[in-house]
């Protein structure tokens, strides 16, 4: 039985990533539009929720982002994020540094969900963003999600940002090891599509394991291999409680 755990954004951690370390999830959109296809993946990604919960109403968390370069603009750092925060229905961008480098966040409720938003200069006029929407997978919020994303996402389109799409979703099971956990969602989720196993991790309290599959529409390059789904199961330090994280096309929180 999976319960809702406690969860900290990432947002500012995934801009530095991306622009510091040099690292960005480049989404395989094979055929149709990236806006339509994040609303089926998004729709994958509840049904595997649903899948490992055990209840039909068992509170996870969801957690959506729209991220990419905005390059075709001679704004300035703070012109931009005024110019996005007002296209995206925002309040004004605040100010902030991070390692030295100048951030704009901006954090709003939209639809019931909890929205944040950061930009961040890469190069000169060269400008990297994130979108990170948080939700819970109750039936009023989850269809207000699909709305909410669709409508970011064709914002960020509209403005020129080359958007691409990640999503996760996240809860806790308790009276359980982490690899009983993580075998238990991998069975299950094997039930409905077919899995490859490409790549995976493990220490003392976490195992993360990567794969492809053909039934997944959003894909993105991971060292030699296509990943297109990412499992991970993390003991509580000092409890029996472990949290599974599902990701697709990988996961971008803390998992």
């Amino acid at each position: 039985m999976i319960r809702i755990g406690k969860y900290k954004a990432a947002i500012l951690l995934t801009v530095l990533i991306a622009v510091l370390f040099g690292f960005q999830v480049k989404s395989d959109f094979s055929s149709g539009n990236t806006v339509d296809l994040a609303n089926e993946s998004l729709n994958k990604l509840l049904s595997f929720g649903k899948a490992v919960s055990g209840e039909p109403n068992e509170p996870m968390k969801v957690i959506v982002k729209w991220h990419g370069y905005w390059d075709n603009t001679k704004l300035s750092l703070d012109e931009a994020a005024s110019k996005m925060t007002m296209e995206l229905g925002l309040p004004k961008a605040k100010h902030t540094s991070v390692q030295n480098r100048d951030v704009f966040t901006s954090s709003d409720e939209q639809e019931g969900a909890q929205v944040h938003f950061s930009i961040v200069e890469q190069t000169s006029h060269h400008y990297y963003t994130v979108i990170q929407i948080e939700a819970s997978n109750d039936i009023n919020s989850v269809n207000q999600l699909y709305s909410l994303q669709h409508g970011l996402g064709e914002k960020l389109t509209e403005l020129g940002v080359s958007a691409e799409w990640n999503g996760a979703i996240q809860g806790m099971v308790n009276g359980e090891d982490v690899e009983e956990s993580i075998d238990k969602v991998e069975q299950t989720l094997e039930t409905s599509v077919r899995l490859k196993k490409k790549e995976s991790y493990s220490d003392i309290s976490t195992i993360s394991r990567s794969y492809d599959s053909s039934s997944l529409p959003i894909r993105v390059k991971s060292g030699q291999h296509n990943v297109s789904l990412q499992i991970a199961a993390h003991q509580i330090e000092g409890t029996h409680t472990v949290r599974i994280t599902i990701g697709m096309p990988l996961i971008t929180i803390e998992y």
